[in-house]
């Protein structure tokens, strides 16, 4: 049982992977593969769980916000249902915001939002703190977003996570442009 679930973990982290890089094919085989063995272990509570964070990476990736959205809250829901605390552990709350975010909910993103910091704040690691930050700064009004992504890439000097840091830029680029397409509209 336990060299399955630890099969079962990596499988769902590859996945994640190909889902992030947008390999479709081999993010449905990881899947596929993942689907089968939490079949094999349906006693265990983390099998539930494993396989959402890819799910909704997936459909992050392609635009689909409310299928990213519910992928990430279920992920985060099994990890309250066990009592997992940490950010480090379960990543998912940036990618939950980010989600509802796209999807239009910024509204629904603040209690999420609230529950990270707090948790970051909670273990001080720079990753967790890094994705607060850049969070904070999604859902920021547009003369007050900045520090935040500001904060987040100093974070994320500490935390050495190329993959989040990179998300981070991609996001404070979104926004900037958001602002010069704004500006753009009304000088013309």
């Amino acid at each position: 049982m336990s060299q399955s679930l630890a099969q079962t973990r990596c499988l769902a982290i590859r996945a994640r992977f190909d889902a992030a890089m947008g390999r479709d094919d081999a993010y449905r085989a990881a899947g596929a593969q993942v689907a089968a063995l939490t079949h094999d272990l349906s006693g265990e509570p983390w099998a539930r769980g494993l396989l959402e964070p890819a799910v909704g990476l997936c459909a992050l990736v392609r635009g689909e916000a409310e299928q990213a959205a519910n992928a990430f809250a279920a992920a985060l829901d099994v990890a309250r249902d066990r009592q997992v605390r940490n950010p480090e552990v379960v990543p998912h709350y940036g990618d939950l915001i980010e989600a509802l975010v796209m999807a239009g909910r910024a509204g629904d993103a603040i209690p999420v939002l609230q529950a990270l910091q707090h948790r970051a704040n909670e273990s001080g690691q720079g990753s967790a703190l890094a994705i607060a930050a850049r969070c904070s700064g999604m859902l920021a009004p547009t003369d007050g977003f900045e520090p935040h992504f500001a904060s987040a890439l100093d974070e994320h000097l500490r935390s050495r996570q190329p993959f989040e840091e990179a998300r981070t830029s991609l996001l404070l680029g979104e926004r900037l442009r958001r602002i010069d397409l704004a500006i753009s509209a009304r000088l013309d």
